[in-house]
């Protein structure tokens, strides 16, 4: 005889197991193509140059300091405990830059089994697999981890943090788990301390039903309160390194940049902010957010996702994307997309294609919002405006900038979506044909060593 309980824990038991099972996936897939690499002694020029001029460099200088290392100015543009964990190994145990390759490389495959875990708690384990692979492949992801570059990290955390604001349970754990997660975050990539924003705004909200009804003003000040005390540590820590920095990042990183990471006497001076990112985020959204089209359609079909409001969303993409320049422009609108921008016509500094493109972005983005529960839609609607609100200082709008965060959300979103509406059998053939897009430019940007 079936107890009342039994189908819940039988439902809690499925999800842990294909949690398990689709992070395994994701891992592994990673874990493959970088064995792959490796063996074929394949390169990035891209990687290898930051990895063999910054990250290693700042490697190799903590590791000569330890147990003294000195953050007033090393090779790299983030906080130092990537470099910190890596000169660890590379003092103590071996200093072989492959060694140290695929000890890096143990950051990436957590950040695909966290993704994957977290997206295959909700779905089907190939949906969960197909939502991950476009993470895997892309050329932002892949050779951030296959090569020494703390990319991978900082994401990781950012996985942990969105997981535990669209979780929506606040307890003592939940508040201790976000300041652990936010610091160790904050003390890889600083720039990722917008996360604490997000955090503060799903306390805010409260729990799902929270978010549908008036909530006691008490509770919800409260949780606020919480989750503000959870951020102080990581807030103390970034303004402790602009301290000892004198500015938002070491010195020396903050000249070559303002340089555009060319030799001083070439002359190249640029400046943040740089008002074309909210737009080129909303380029890589519209262009990667069609091929998860065919997840909306039990939204669409509900009724659910309405014209009007895809129109509003349009209509707000074409105003962000026209208001910038977005011709190309070296070291502030180069790279990825802006490469395909400069072949193509523009007028008054501003490129058709681009505003186009963006209008796109916020036609899908209204889509996700339509289509997702309330409370989802508002936290990742505050993860976009908390993430490009962090990036608008950096003067490059560079794609490999905001690629990864966008496939992240579209994953975790698209989750959510299919474990409510379901999804038909085809929807995961969109994802997947992008994860072989984006791996197929990735391979075309390897070559072999010395190559």
């Amino acid at each position: 005889m079936q107890r009342a309980g039994d189908t819940g824990d039988a439902a809690t038991s499925a999800g842990r197991s294909s949690g398990a099972a689709a992070a395994a996936c994701a891992a592994g897939l990673f874990v493959i193509a970088f064995a792959v690499v490796l063996a074929t002694r394949a390169t990035n020029q891209r990687a290898l140059f930051d990895q063999d001029v910054y990250h290693l460099r700042a490697i190799r200088t903590f590791a000569q300091q330890w147990p003294r290392p000195d953050f007033h100015d090393y090779a790299s543009a983030t906080t130092p405990l990537y470099h910190l964990l890596i000169a660890l190994v590379d003092r103590y145990v071996t200093d072989s830059v492959t060694a140290l390759r695929v000890v890096g490389a143990t950051f990436t495959v957590g950040m695909l089994a966290t993704l994957g875990w977290v997206v295959g708690r909700r779905i089907s384990v190939p949906g969960a697999v197909a939502l991950c692979l476009p993470v895997v492949t892309s050329l932002y992801t892949f050779p951030s981890g296959a090569w020494l570059l703390p990319d991978n990290a900082g994401w990781w955390g950012v996985i942990v943090l969105l997981a535990i604001a669209l979780d929506g349970r606040f307890t003592r754990r939940t508040y201790i788990a976000a300041a652990i997660a936010l610091l160790a975050l904050v003390l890889v990539r600083q720039v990722h301390l917008w996360c604490a924003g997000v955090l503060v705004f799903a306390a805010w909200l409260g729990t799902g039903d929270d978010a549908d009804r008036a909530a006691s003003s008490a509770s919800r000040y409260t949780r606020v309160l919480a989750m503000l005390a959870a951020s102080v540590p990581a807030a103390i820590a970034v303004g402790a390194f602009m301290l000892i920095w004198r500015g938002p990042m070491p010195p020396s990183m903050a000249e070559a940049i303002r340089n555009g990471y060319l030799p001083a006497e070439a002359g190249v001076r640029i400046s943040g902010p740089n008002w074309a990112t909210p737009g080129a985020v909303l380029v890589i959204a519209g262009i990667t957010g069609v091929f998860f089209t065919p997840i909306l359609l039990p939204a669409i079909r509900a009724g659910r996702v309405g014209a009007r409001w895809l129109l509003v969303g349009a209509a707000m993409g074409l105003a962000i994307g026209a208001a910038p320049h977005s011709s190309y422009e070296f070291g502030t609108r180069s790279g990825g997309f802006w490469n395909a921008i400069h072949a193509l016509p523009t007028f008054a500094d501003r490129s058709p294609a681009f505003i186009a493109l963006a209008a796109l972005g916020g036609a899908v983005l209204a889509a996700w919002a339509q289509a997702l529960d309330r409370r989802d839609a508002w936290i990742l609607a505050a993860a976009y405006g908390c993430f490009v609100l962090s990036q608008l200082p950096n003067p490059s709008a560079f794609q490999r900038y905001f690629e990864p965060f966008v496939l992240i959300v579209c994953a975790l979103a698209a989750s959510r979506i299919a474990s409510r509406d379901g999804a038909p059998r085809f929807a995961w053939a969109g994802p997947v044909a992008l994860a072989l897009l984006l791996g197929a430019v990735t391979a075309l940007s390897l070559a072999p060593a010395g190559g």
